[in-house]
């Protein structure tokens, strides 16, 4: 039995308690405080850019719990509408089978100048029966290989796409179709990942003719299939959407009032192909 005066010296229990919760403030609470707020710093960061973008957009401006429901509604509605113009773009765009088929083969360069070949012969024979002139720089304006091109499956789509605006100012009836040149490709980028999504073809072309052919070979430019039987050039069937990027009309003779010169540059778009053939692919 602890004496009277071992007693005094003991520390009371709410000393040992209060000095208990000293050592758990400073050993336990203080680290476990600063863990909790190292880890909650993302959270607090992505909510600060979570306001801020809520604040600086438009399309999410005065979004809170009441509203949320409706917006997400909206959102998903804008996404449907979104798919479905993405459908209707993949549709104007797409290549013919053939095309396609060509672009996914080893590039045949032999394969490709029979083929040129075959259509600059089939183009003056048509021109001839439709009584247009087509001058010798526009079928020397066909694409051709040239040594080291990065992707000469593209010239596939080129040929088919020059082809067709050949096609359709003969069956235009335009007078004279005076030049065609090829305009370097251009490849459009995602902003994500900076991948090519989209190759852009672009060509100029001049021609002469009666104002009403002129008109109705660049109405045909955008339209595709049944379309263009409100031009009157449903021969075109397998005629690809094409754009006009550059147009200068202008008169053509003082002494042919009726008669323009059309200077155009135009394109056509073919979405990315991871297939296209290489330089190392050309035999």
């Amino acid at each position: 039995m602890a004496s009277p005066a071992t007693k005094k010296n003991l520390p009371s229990g709410s000393f040992l308690l209060a000095l208990a919760l000293v050592a758990y403030y400073l050993l336990v609470y203080i680290p476990l405080s600063k863990q909790a707020e190292l880890l909650d710093r993302p959270l607090v960061s992505a909510w600060a850019r979570l306001a801020a973008t809520n604040h600086a957009n438009r399309a999410t401006a005065g979004l809170n719990l009441d509203n949320a429901a409706q917006r997400l509604k909206d959102l998903q509605g804008s996404t449907t509408g979104l798919e479905a113009l993405e459908r209707l773009v993949r549709q104007r765009l797409e290549l013919t089978p053939e095309v396609r088929n060509r672009m996914a083969e080893p590039f045949q360069l032999i394969d490709f100048q029979n083929e040129r070949l075959r259509r600059i012969e089939q183009l003056a024979a048509l021109a001839h029966d439709k009584g247009v002139a087509i001058e010798a720089g526009v079928t020397g304006g066909l694409p051709e290989y040239i040594a080291d091109m990065p992707q000469p499956g593209l010239l596939w789509p080129r040929l088919d796409v020059a082809t067709q605006v050949l096609l359709s100012a003969i069956h235009a009836k335009v007078t004279t179709i005076k030049l065609m040149t090829q305009i370097p490709t251009s490849n459009h980028r995602t902003a994500t990942d900076n991948a090519i999504f989209l190759h852009e073809l672009p060509m100029r072309v001049e021609m002469s003719g009666p104002m009403a052919s002129i008109s109705r070979f660049l109405a045909s430019l955008p339209l595709r299939g049944d379309e263009l039987k409100a031009t009157g050039l449903e021969a075109l069937t397998n005629k690809p959407a094409l754009f006009i990027d550059q147009i200068l009309l202008r008169k053509d003779a003082p002494d042919k009032p009726q008669d323009v010169a059309l200077e155009l540059t135009l394109c056509s778009f073919v979405p990315f192909v991871q297939e296209v053939a290489s330089t190392e692919d050309v035999h």
